[in-house]
């Protein structure tokens, strides 16, 4: 009875989730009576989507539903996500003086022009050699270093507002253990062409569309693999929102040169399931049945609910991390086209097949029973 009702909390966060992603004016409280807000603030900032409750501070209705307590934390953090806008957009401006007047080379990292990032720090992508400069130049400066994991990424605080500014030299970092040695060959080689394409000018300097998309999806799938929706669901919209801008030759070139169509278009097209994004036409027309069948594997599940990194490898939540690993590994080996035939003989990855096979089939039944209603999704998701 108690894992019947935990179930039904479960399914009532992630589907109120999912679809205030897919529609900002969506209402929940005109719908379920029985929402966990606790549950539901918790996993949307585990998702990094507390944003998407926004909408429940200003619906008559849902105001008219929520407890005070659960009201005064979504007006606090209303406030959080207005300030720390104000704040990164002053502080961006400072560190780009900085670092042009020293000579100082970086990539901004997760950003881009006009998008709204969610995120209380400033990601610059920065080579070895410029990042031995940056060090002193910001201490110089009044920031102060924190003692971080060095191979990672070596963040800095701004001394006028404490906001955070997270200096990487690699694309992405593993999640799940350690990258074998083609892989993170791959992450180096693709770091260091971002930097030489992209970072040609003094100071910090953006990404064009066509980098933009492969460097998100680069990072998603080393670094934030069914671990979250934000990283997902942000790399779909801006597919969505320039899909008439983007020219997707380029990127399907950059994706064929890392060897990673397969992976490119499994992870557009899970976004697609899930959102209801529409995949753009170029993207489409390179889907596959093995890459089909991959994606209806993965349900919003395995995304939305993930323990927390920091405590993957305790006894209480290692058995649901090794089952997110060891499904990572099988979506690898499958999507991989270099993978031989026989390697693919085995019990777990048969299994892993059937249950794609098995969703799948599900999925188009569901589909069938709604009648085949057409798909929507606004032209302004949230941001």
């Amino acid at each position: 009875m108690k894992a019947d009702k935990d179930s039904r909390r479960h399914q009532v966060v992630r589907t109120i989730l999912i679809r205030f992603l897919r529609d900002k004016d969506y209402c929940p409280s005109c719908e379920y009576t029985d929402i966990d807000y606790t549950l539901l603030f918790r996993t949307a900032g585990a998702n990094k989507v507390e944003h998407a409750l926004l909408h429940m501070l200003q619906c008559r209705t849902c105001r008219k539903r929520i407890y005070p307590g659960f009201l005064k934390r979504l007006t606090q953090l209303d406030f959080r996500l207005r300030a720390l806008s104000l704040l990164r957009q002053a502080e961006l401006k400072k560190l780009n003086m900085v670092l042009f007047y020293h000579h100082i080379r970086t990539v901004l990292f997760k950003d881009y022009p006009g998008r709204l990032r969610v995120g209380g720090d400033i990601d610059i992508l920065i080579s070895t050699d410029n990042l031995r400069r940056l060090s002193p130049v910001l201490l110089q400066e009044g920031y102060t270093k924190t003692e971080r994991v060095a191979y990672k990424e070596h963040q800095f605080i701004s001394p006028r507002n404490r906001f955070k500014i997270d200096a990487h030299h690699l694309i992405a970092y593993p999640q799940y253990g350690e990258l074998d040695r083609d892989e993170l060959c791959a992450v180096r080689r693709y770091t260091q062409d971002l930097l030489y394409t992209t970072g040609t000018s003094f100071g910090i300097t953006h990404m064009t569309r066509e980098r933009y998309i492969f460097t998100r999806f680069f990072h998603y799938w080393y670094n934030d693999m069914l671990c979250g929706l934000y990283p997902l669901f942000e790399l779909c919209a801006f597919c969505y929102r320039y899909r008439r801008r983007i020219r997707w030759n380029e990127v399907l070139r950059l994706a064929d040169e890392y060897a990673m169509r397969n992976e490119f278009i499994y992870v557009l097209l899970i976004g697609e399931n899930m959102f209801d994004i529409p995949l753009p036409d170029p993207i489409r027309h390179g889907l596959s049945f093995r890459i089909r069948l991959v994606a209806s594997a993965i349900t919003a599940d395995d995304i939305i609910f993930f323990p927390p990194i920091s405590r993957w490898h305790h006894k209480q939540y290692r058995t649901v991390a090794h089952g997110k690993y060891l499904r990572y590994l099988f979506t690898k080996l499958l999507l991989n086209t270099r993978t031989p035939p026989l390697r693919l003989l085995r019990f777990r990855i048969i299994g892993f097949v059937l249950r794609g096979l098995l969703l799948c089939a599900v999925r188009r039944l569901t589909l069938k029973k709604e009648g085949n209603k057409q798909k929507k999704f606004s032209d302004h998701p949230v941001q």
